[in-house]
């Protein structure tokens, strides 16, 4: 933790042990965007000291930080990248050696155009993700949502928890009936609210009924699920679809996709109108 680090800094600091003063500055630069975020540089400066502080500065502005270590910086797949301000949090997916470990989260700052590898916490071992890859992520407030998914025969409708101020996985009572299990669905945050919304995506059920087009909210605040009730025609039932939010217009859109028929060509794009919650199609 930080304050283990910066004792360890100072200590390394004062009898000249450079070798260990120089892990110290690895493992503060890995985490440098959180402890930026949390305590600020000027509270950083004052707890480490000026001539610790700017060996802090003098590292970093030696070359661009990209920890190489496997398994966080290689390629991966069925991921999710959350954008919040200038940071975008890469969580989950699998790679050559199976699904990626959630107690690390690489994070792209698109100011520094910089990698940093954010240590997470558990309340204990259940509220941390065993797997996620082909599952969505919605930021709300200061917390990720991460919900379903699933690799191979595998589905969820598991809600995860990741506090972006502590870094760490939070256990939640959650009311209402969730969603059933599922992989390769849609989410999104509606504005600035506590809310996530979720789309369609694909179920276990034979292959003509493993398709669905239902859309269900979940609310932050209330800690509840609930399926949200439409009118007019919605899309047809489908996965590997996107799904957004258009805050100017107050309209979901859901585009693409595969469908019980193939790949989307007709009813490709879908508006739903917030207001009147009333489904449109629109066609080109």
């Amino acid at each position: 933790n930080l304050s283990n680090t910066i004792e360890i800094l100072q200590f390394a600091s004062g009898i000249g042990a450079e070798s260990l003063l120089e892990k110290a500055l690895d493992f503060l630069l890995r985490s440098f965007q959180y402890f930026e975020r949390t305590i600020g540089l000027n509270r950083l400066e004052k707890r480490v000291g000026r001539d610790v502080f700017s060996k802090i500065l003098s590292a970093r502005s030696k070359g661009k930080h990209k920890p190489s270590r496997e398994p966080y910086f290689i390629g991966r797949t069925a991921h999710t990248t959350t954008q919040i301000g200038r940071w975008l949090y890469l969580l989950g997916g699998y790679y050559s050696k199976g699904t990626q470990d959630p107690r690390c989260v690489p994070v792209f700052d698109s100011k520094r155009l910089e990698w940093t590898l954010l240590p997470t916490y558990g309340e204990d071992s259940k509220c941390m993700p065993e797997k996620l890859c082909f599952h969505t992520t919605c930021a709300v407030g200061d917390m990720l949502l991460a919900f379903g998914g699933g690799l191979k025969d595998d589905f969820r409708n598991d809600l995860h928890f990741l506090n972006l101020k502590s870094m760490t996985w939070e256990r939640h009572e959650v009311g209402g009936i969730p969603p059933c299990e599922r992989k390769r669905h849609s989410a999104v945050t509606i504005g600035t609210s506590s809310e996530m919304w979720v789309f369609g995506g694909r179920v276990r059920g034979t292959e003509n009924k493993r398709l669905v087009n239902d859309l269900h909210k979940f609310d932050l605040d209330s800690m509840r699920w609930s399926e949200v009730k439409t009118f007019g025609e919605p899309p047809s039932p489908r996965c590997g679809h996107t799904m957004t939010y258009l805050p100017h217009l107050n309209k979901i859109i859901i585009i693409g996709g595969f469908t019980c028929t193939g790949l989307t060509e007709e009813g490709m794009l879908h508006a739903l109108d917030l207001a009147t919650m009333r489904w449109e199609e629109i066609m080109p």
